[in-house]
């Protein structure tokens, strides 16, 4: 099954490409794709049984850990059931993202469905604001965790899909990505 990643690329005019700006906090204003993920159900799992879910989110930690550094990303936090990374480039972030939920999936193939651990992934292409401790702020960081609140959760029966917007002036270009198990939509298709 491929994986449900929501990303969205809409560069900031007031960034200025290949220029790292100096705010007035001190931190450094650049442009970066972000990723945001979250577990689906995570209170559900919880509940059910609490050590077990405890495992799995670690466990898939490390996934996106090991994912997000061979995409060249850096983890920013990894706080509750969530994780927030950056990347220097789109396709290092959707890459990671992709590889996340193969590996996520090829894990719990042996988990009954009810305590399988899906995750959303939003990735959005744009400004943040990076301070000298690696914390990241900014309209970006917000446009990515709600895009990842958009996604379809990772393993669903249904159809999913992973739709890349990039808008530059009037340049508008859209990928789509379908399920193994869909025969209505490409594999890999790309609309302009």
């Amino acid at each position: 099954m491929s994986p449900t990643v929501t990303v969205a690329a809409v560069p900031s005019a007031t960034h200025l490409w290949g220029t790292t700006l100096l705010t007035e906090s001190g931190g450094r204003q650049r442009l970066a794709a972000i990723l945001a993920a979250d577990v689906v159900g995570y209170s559900r799992l919880m509940t059910a049984d609490e050590q077990a879910t405890v495992a799995a989110l670690d466990a898939a930690r490390a996934i996106f850990r090991s994912r997000i550094e061979s995409s060249q990303g850096r983890v920013i936090d990894m706080a509750g059931d969530s994780v927030l990374a950056v990347f220097d480039s789109a396709t290092g972030a959707v890459s990671a993202a992709v590889a996340v939920q193969d590996a996520l999936e090829a894990a719990a193939r042996t988990t009954s469905d009810d305590r399988r651990m899906r995750f959303r992934i939003g990735v959005h292409l744009g400004d943040l604001i990076e301070k000298a401790d690696g914390t990241v702020y900014g309209d970006g960081v917000n446009i990515a965790a709600r895009l990842e609140g958009l996604a379809r959760p990772a393993g669903s029966p249904f159809r999913t899909r992973c739709r890349a917007q990039s808008g530059i002036g009037s340049l508008s270009r859209s990928w789509t990505w379908a399920s193994e198990r869909s025969r209505t939509w490409p594999r890999c298709g790309r609309t302009r």
